[in-house]
């Protein structure tokens, strides 16, 4: 096992941008985790270190277990929607599907 990879908030946000420029994570995000028990922590001195393996773990499992299927009842909504993108187009003179 190697040596635990320990940032403050600051840095982990850091790190992961440079995996991820595009991230929308935040200093504050990562502090509302740890201020909430979600992530694991050592406090040394006044800076609170963070696992940066474990952070991205932790991250990895959160988007995985909060994702949801849409419900069928929800397929009528996109064939409304696409209805309506045809009638668009048919009114700004694009060539629609055939309607």
């Amino acid at each position: 096992m190697g040596i635990p990879r320990m940032r403050v908030a600051k840095e982990i946000v850091e790190e992961i941008k440079q995996i991820d420029s595009k991230t929308s994570l935040t200093v504050g995000a990562v502090r509302r985790l740890v201020r909430e028990n979600k992530l694991k922590y050592v406090h040394v001195g006044k800076k609170i270190l963070i696992n940066l393996d474990y952070c991205i773990d932790f991250l990895n499992n959160q988007i995985d277990s909060e994702v949801t299927l849409m419900p069928s009842s929800n397929k009528k909504i996109q064939e409304i929607s696409n209805n309506r993108i045809e009638e668009f187009k048919r009114n700004i003179g694009f060539p629609t599907n055939g309607k």
